[in-house]
């Protein structure tokens, strides 16, 4: 079964890099009944606002720093709870508390973790395509609207000199073989030792299920090329766990992907795949870790996604 997804991956990644990303913008009008029924509050057509009182709720983030958590670890999860409940006016505000007081290349690292974190929510959060917005990226209208939201509010941009990655990451006849193998290498390390079994029964779904999983999501977005991501093996099971529990609905792909953060560091560590190492990453992937993980999603879904008091009853 390998083989042969090996060999369907690399069609669908050629097809994918080949195909033209231009779609025509011109559509047919649509009637006022159906922009009437569109815009109905039962759909919840727009995204949550902010509480606008999010400093306590942030600082408790941040205090998970007393177990020896860099704040890249905070950070990451917090942009992947807020992604999630969809508020990118709360994202804005994320990127404000993590960045005050930094100068140009601090508030540039601070932009780095959020969209690399944004990009990698694309993989659980959903990825259809915006023509309303034709400057964005084609990605999860979630995850497009925070990025775009970060980049509105802070004039920090891609650059090598302020120590952010500039360049996309393109699949090519040179690399493909190497994104396919990395891509694989992360699904096994996640769900051994059921990685082989759960493939198939993917396959018993749809034939191309296991197929675009691995080539569209594990091989070329969730993982890095060693060193050139500060979202390596840990963080990524993070935002899965995070983006996962804050959909809800879902506690068996919760369930595994809180093993994958057990089993993150294997034998050697993070640093051996050539990931940066994160800061108390021992501490993270302890019962007492995962737990934070988890209690601090609910928290942030409540207090942003559902207008409850930060500590307090449902509003």
């Amino acid at each position: 079964m390998s083989t042969s997804l090996s060999r369907m991956a690399r069609r669908t990644l050629s097809r994918a890099s080949s195909t033209s990303s231009t779609s025509s913008t011109s559509s047919s009008p649509l009637s006022s009944d159906i922009k009437a029924l569109l815009k109905l509050p039962a759909a919840s057509p727009k995204p949550a606002p902010s509480p606008g009182t999010l400093g306590p709720l942030f600082q408790s983030l941040q205090a998970s720093e007393r177990h020896g958590l860099e704040p890249r670890v905070w950070l990451t999860l917090g942009t992947a709870a807020i992604c999630t409940v969809n508020s990118p006016d709360s994202l804005v505000e994320l990127y404000d508390y993590a960045s005050r007081d930094k100068d140009v290349r601090g508030r540039a690292g601070v932009v780095e973790v959020m969209r690399e974190t944004g990009l990698k929510c694309i993989s659980f959060n959903g990825l259809i395509p915006d023509d309303q917005q034709p400057r964005r990226a084609a990605s999860s209208p979630r995850t497009r609207r925070h990025r775009s939201s970060a980049q509105r509010y802070d004039p920090v941009s891609p650059s090598p000199d302020h120590g952010i990655l500039a360049d996309s990451s393109e699949v090519s006849a040179a690399n493909i073989d190497n994104i396919l193998a990395r891509g694989r290498a992360l699904w096994d390390d996640i769900y051994h030792p059921h990685h082989d079994k759960l493939l198939a029964k993917l396959g018993q779904s749809h034939p191309d299920l296991p197929v675009h999983i691995l080539s569209s999501h594990y091989s070329p977005l969730l993982s890095n090329p060693p060193g050139q991501s500060p979202i390596g093996r840990v963080l990524t099971s993070v935002i899965a766990i995070t983006c996962l529990r804050a959909q809800t609905g879902v506690g068996p792909q919760v369930t595994s992907h809180v093993y994958g953060l057990k089993k993150s560091l294997g034998g050697d560590g993070e640093g051996a795949r050539g990931d940066k190492v994160v800061q108390g990453q021992e501490w993270l992937v302890s019962d007492e870790g995962v737990r934070w993980v988890l209690e601090t999603t609910d928290e942030i879904s409540a207090v942003i996604g559902q207008g409850r008091a930060f500590g307090g009853a449902r509003s």
